[in-house]
């Protein structure tokens, strides 16, 4: 496992490396351009299990951590944050024009990259990527709104989970695996759980812990998980109200969080998202050999149990 991280991240750093050389100084200032890597465990089981060539499985993973990696200078941009991963965002450093156009090189070369395996992966990441730009969309034209549990899944679904649909359906295709079905319940409830967790944590975390800007969704005008479900409270709800509609006094934001802590919203909304990782334990061990789908179920659900 360790190893193919980092054939994955070698793989990332060879794509930013053939930028311009007059642009190859931002290179030493990248935040770490996997982070985690969740995207290439995810493809590292998936392939294990199918029986996927590693090179095949490597450019996959790669595809989607450049995907992955794009979308966040893109979003850095638009939220103008300042953190990503414990280190200043490009666009804090360099602006946000070689931000955006550093994202653009990366997709591009995300899609040349899947083109290689096979031009139906390029084809299908098209869709995919389709899919995330119309996410961030929704979720731009409603930003400082309350919104209820149904928009934003659905905006999760499109910006965060499609991705994992994309590695899973690329895996079944070189494999011949045709239930592209549960590998959709799956790859939505993964990515679900994961956000939700994401959510939590913006929310429970101190900066250096987080290595991110704090609180940042609320005081952006993202309304996320533990925030809709913490809407139940009146109080809450009445704050959250004056908050959208009052957003310089981030006193407000700050009155919420420890409403939403002390009232244990968080641990409600971290049930939630376990449950959604044990609804799909079933597809996940009918994917095929037992020892090879508990190691991925485990990867699966340790995500939902991390605090950073």
């Amino acid at each position: 496992m360790d190893n193919f991280v980092l054939d994955v991240k070698d793989e990332v750093y060879s794509v930013l490396n053939s930028l311009d050389e007059s642009y190859k100084g931002i290179i030493s200032d990248f935040y770490n351009p996997i982070g985690k890597g969740i995207r290439t465990r995810f493809t590292y089981y998936l392939s294990n299990i199918f029986g996927i060539k590693k090179d095949f499985s490597i450019k996959i993973a790669t595809v989607a951590e450049l995907i992955h990696l794009a979308s966040l200078l893109h979003d850095d941009c638009i939220d103008d944050a300042n953190y990503r991963r414990n280190s200043p965002t490009i666009n804090s450093k360099y602006g946000i024009t070689l931000a955006i156009l550093s994202g653009d090189f990366i997709t591009t070369s995300a899609f040349k990259k899947a083109n290689s395996i096979s031009c139906d992966l390029s084809l299908s990441l098209v869709d995919c990527v389709s899919s995330m730009v119309k996410g961030a969309i929704i979720e731009e034209s409603i930003k400082y709104r309350a919104i209820d549990t149904e928009k934003y899944i659905e905006i999760v679904n499109l910006k965060t989970s499609e991705i994992f649909k994309w590695i899973a359906f690329s895996c079944a295709y070189l494999s011949n695996f045709n239930d592209f079905e549960k590998l959709k319940k799956i790859a939505y409830n993964f990515g679900l759980s994961f956000q939700i967790v994401d959510d939590i944590i913006d929310i429970e975390s101190e900066r250096k812990n987080s290595g991110k800007d704090v609180f940042k969704d609320l005081v952006e005008g993202k309304i996320t998980y533990p925030v809709i479900i913490a809407m139940e409270d009146d109080l809450i709800r009445k704050k959250i109200n004056d908050f959208l509609n009052n957003r310089s006094d981030l006193g407000i934001a700050y009155d919420i969080r420890n409403e939403i802590l002390n009232k244990s919203y968080t641990k409600k909304a971290r049930d939630y998202a376990i449950k959604l990782v044990e609804d799909i334990k079933e597809d996940v061990f009918n994917l095929g050999d037992y020892k090879k789908t508990s190691e991925f179920y485990g990867f699966i659900y340790s995500t939902v149990l991390r605090n950073s």
